[in-house]
């Protein structure tokens, strides 16, 4: 199953306020969800006001929540059986529509640990190598 947390490492001043509770401010997830097989999102909002929401699909729900003014952050991950039948957490690749297993890793030039299988490895890389970073 493919599920994911959302941070936001941005959001407006309002929300980050110690007492508005509308965001964990980007150190803790403020939502986790899944999707499910048919298409169907299930989120959980992690934040002070706790809820659980279904979205049709998960471009609908980013449309809505996802934000990219407040810095929102999506990491993805499978969850997996391990051999005791436990769900454990594979991160999968960052790379929009790709689901291949990935390896995290932290550039010198991105603030947030970034996660990508090998081929989009590779390609990332060699962008910022490109660019004058040391990757």
């Amino acid at each position: 199953m493919k599920a994911f947390r959302g941070f936001r490492d941005n959001p407006p001043l309002n929300y980050s306020a110690h007492d508005a509770g509308l965001t964990n401010l980007g150190a803790v997830a403020d939502y986790e969800g899944v999707v499910f097989e048919d298409g169907t999102v299930a989120v959980r909002w992690l934040t002070r006001f706790r809820s659980t929401v279904f979205w049709p699909d998960y471009d609908t729900f980013y449309a809505v929540h996802g934000h990219p003014e407040y810095g929102t952050r999506i990491d993805w991950f499978n969850l997996v059986p391990d051999l005791e039948g436990r769900l454990v957490e594979v991160p999968i690749c960052s790379m929009r529509g790709c689901v291949q297993p990935a390896v995290v890793w932290k550039s010198s030039s991105a603030a947030n640990a970034s996660a990508f299988c090998a081929e989009h490895d590779r390609q990332v890389r060699a962008e910022l190598r490109a660019d004058g970073f040391d990757v």
